[in-house]
């Protein structure tokens, strides 16, 4: 009996160390970047000079008096990104925190109104008392509400930061920004006849503004500004239509091309660039050891010998392969990307799908045997699809304004 027992263990034994052996002759070879992959990490090429984009002209809105002003917003950019990462990773001395400091020399916004933010609540009863103090606040910063009103003279949008969790945002122009929407809802409520058009008329580009930077290239982040920013120039002409001062006849033509382009943007631009914005997030990965990343809570992590964790890093990086992981989110990104060219009812069905099939745990258990790790980590690092839904309810919004107005 004890024969038995010991060649049955030792059966069992044997079967363990094949797989294990398996697994680690599996995982020794890595793989090579897919055609997806590849092209998906090419930058796509900026189309406008810095006079003529729209990403500069918001960063640089509040930037001084200059010549070449976008270019200055374009090179503060860059050092912004790589201010941020040296900060991050320790490397500023005092004098260089001191330093930057006084470089960013920007115009300071002068607060003199309350804000109308129609995404928040209801703005024509709050506008309709502060007329003077919206004059006021006008006259106090003139130079960035001309800059706020040329915004949609520029042809497109285009990030011209690298990709990584450094970029900065460019947001330069949220406080003028709410200021121009305090702007249009005062000459629509006391301006004369030619200062109302002309105020609907900027309300309208506005919604142009929002519209290409929603079909450029850039991060997320700023995708999620922009259609913030065109909800609330939504909102606020929904406002105004269902106003009893508003004239169909009068007011109407202005407004009505506007708010009949309700074409959802071609939106690859933003996947591309997160997608460039991911290999960041797995170099740093690299960098910092995968048994770190996964140990990050782990308090016993940072307090257990440097060589244990040294070996238990290379361990994990034998069974972590981060060129199939970005393949991996290649052919993710890829279906982001098709799902963004479709009508808005596919598209939506498609990121549905696409959500059912890449939840933690949803590729079949074979599929471990190999980068076991990089697929583990693979939930955590595509939870996109649901922001999608963010525009698509903004453009739905822009459907109910319409037949409002209709």
């Amino acid at each position: 009996m004890w024969k038995l027992t010991r060649n049955v263990l030792l059966y069992a034994l044997g079967l363990l160390l094949l797989g294990v052996a398996s697994l680690v002759i599996i995982n020794g070879f890595k793989s090579a970047p897919s055609e997806t992959s590849r092209v998906l990490a090419e930058v796509p090429a900026n189309p406008y000079p810095d006079s003529d984009n729209l990403f500069l002209a918001r960063s640089a809105i509040n930037l001084p008096d200059m010549e070449n002003r976008l270019t200055e917003a374009r090179n503060r950019l860059v050092r912004e990104s790589q201010w941020t990462e040296d900060l991050v990773r320790g490397r500023l001395t005092m004098e260089q925190l001191q330093a930057k400091q006084a470089e960013q020399e920007v115009i300071t916004f002068a607060k003199s109104v309350e804000w109308c933010n129609p995404s928040v609540r209801p703005c024509l009863a709050e506008i309709s008392q502060q007329h003077a103090a919206i004059e006021t606040s006008k006259t106090n910063n003139a130079l960035l509400f001309k800059r706020y009103l040329e915004l949609p003279k520029l042809s497109g949008s285009h990030d011209i930061t690298v990709a990584s969790p450094y970029a900065p945002v460019a947001n330069g122009a949220f406080d003028i920004r709410l200021l121009f929407l305090n702007h249009v809802g005062d000459a629509f409520l006391q301006g004369t006849k030619v200062e109302r058009a002309a105020a609907l008329r900027q309300l309208s580009d506005d919604l142009g503004v929002w519209r290409k930077t929603l079909a450029s290239y850039g991060s997320l982040v700023d995708k999620m500004i922009a259609a913030h920013h065109l909800h609330q120039s939504l909102a606020l002409i929904g406002e105004i239509i269902n106003h009893p001062g508003f004239d169909t006849d009068r007011d109407g033509s202005v407004l009505a091309a506007a708010l009949q382009d309700t074409a959802i943007p071609d939106m690859s631009g933003m996947w591309r660039y997160e997608y460039l914005f991911s290999h960041q997030l797995l170099e740093t990965l690299d960098a910092q050891g995968v048994g770190h990343a996964l140990n990050t809570e782990d308090e016993n992590w940072d307090s257990a010998p440097g060589t244990l964790r040294s070996l238990l890093n290379s361990a994990s990086l034998w069974f972590y392969d981060r060129v199939d992981t970005q393949n991996l989110r290649a052919d993710y990104f890829s279906k982001l990307i098709a799902a963004s060219k479709l009508p808005a009812s596919q598209g939506l069905l498609t990121l549905q799908s696409l959500d059912a099939t890449t939840g933690e745990w949803t590729t079949p258990w074979w599929s471990y045997l190999r980068n076991p790790i990089g697929k583990m980590l693979f939930p955590f690092l595509s939870p996109y699809s649901e922001y999608n839904r963010r525009i698509y309810d903004v453009f739905a919004y822009q459907q109910l304004v319409l037949v409002s107005y209709q």
